[in-house]
């Protein structure tokens, strides 16, 4: 015959286990039944690393077959902690930061995200992504360390709020050269950056490149930024022409007649896609036949965002590009 014991008496009976500081005990007890199993698995989690032996590892150590079991938890298990050993929390920290594949940062206050920083340098070589709004000059410093030492960095999106150098940091963003698949930068100033920098090489890898307000990079070496990538918004035209060969999709704004045309004679032979508009008034049909003189054979899409042409011009236009 059955005896039932009341839930009152079974937690203060399972409550005399903890001492023991082992899950062995805990575990067997809450393969008893249901009703014990809802007083057990609370008790045993209540200070989980307190514990010797973990509960992840005691079912497959005794040959438990876990291949079938449901993929979602039978219990809310963080809600039941209530205490938290740091000093065994800690040895942990850096394996799981090893891990860390994305790093985004918002408004936060400048020392949070500088203490932060420090010690992710030392042990984070492996982010993928990266977002930062920068607020202050130690900012830029922590963020080109952290940049500098990562091995496969593919993302990096760079938005500054105050008038600081950044030369570290593009010098950082340089040594990602061959990992480096999209780079947006705004508000960026390289006001000191020195003229007798040997050359940075090519980004290999480099598909999106967007830098909106970067002063003073058109004097720099910064240039060379463009040599390898798909996509372009806002960058100085002269970099778009000497470094761009590859671009297959490009979107500028305030140009002059000269610069379209300039754009056609310069062989983009992958270019695919071109929106544009011109910053003054001019001849919309004269430059729509100058165009039509050299359409990149790869061309697809055209969107010309200003000007009224006249129908033979258009006709001459799409005759030489069809």
């Amino acid at each position: 015959m059955e005896t039932k014991i009341s839930k009152e008496t079974l937690i203060i009976i399972l409550n005399n286990l903890k001492p023991f500081r082992s899950t062995q005990d805990l575990y067997s007890s809450s393969l008893v039944n249901r009703n014990w199993c809802k007083v057990a698995i609370p008790i045993l989690w209540e200070s989980t690393l307190s514990q010797e032996c973990y509960a992840r590892t005691l079912l497959t150590q005794n040959r438990f077959d876990l291949s079938s079991s449901p993929p979602q938890a039978t219990f809310d298990y963080p809600s039941f902690a209530r205490k938290l050993r740091i000093d065994n929390l800690l040895p942990g920290i850096p394996e799981v930061f090893k891990k860390l594949e994305s790093f985004i940062t918002e408004d936060y206050y400048d020392g949070l995200i500088c203490q932060l920083c420090e010690p992710l340098k030392l042990i984070c070589d492996n982010i993928l992504n990266m977002s930062w709004k920068l607020n202050s000059n130690y900012q830029v410093k922590l963020l080109a360390n952290l940049i500098s030492v990562q091995k496969r960095l593919e993302n990096v999106s760079i938005v500054n709020s105050g008038y600081f150098g950044h030369d570290l940091l593009f010098l950082a963003i340089v040594s990602q050269k061959e990992t480096l698949k999209s780079l947006c930068l705004k508000n960026l100033c390289y006001n000191r950056f020195a003229e007798n920098l040997p050359p940075i090489g090519k980004f290999t890898s480099l598909r999106e490149l967007y830098m909106k307000n970067c002063f003073e990079l058109c004097n720099s070496n910064g240039l060379s930024l463009a040599l390898s990538f798909t996509q372009l918004n806002l960058c100085p035209f002269s970099a778009i022409l000497n470094y761009c060969k590859k671009i297959t999709d490009l979107t500028l704004i305030n140009l002059s007649p000269e610069q379209v045309i300039a754009i056609f004679n310069n062989n983009f032979n992958e270019l695919r896609r071109l929106s544009f508009c011109c910053r003054k008034r001019f001849d919309a049909n004269k430059l729509l036949c100058q165009m039509a003189k050299n359409i990149p054979e790869s061309l697809e899409t055209i969107e010309i965002r200003m000007g009224i042409f006249s129908v033979s011009s258009l006709r001459k236009f799409f005759e030489r590009w069809c």
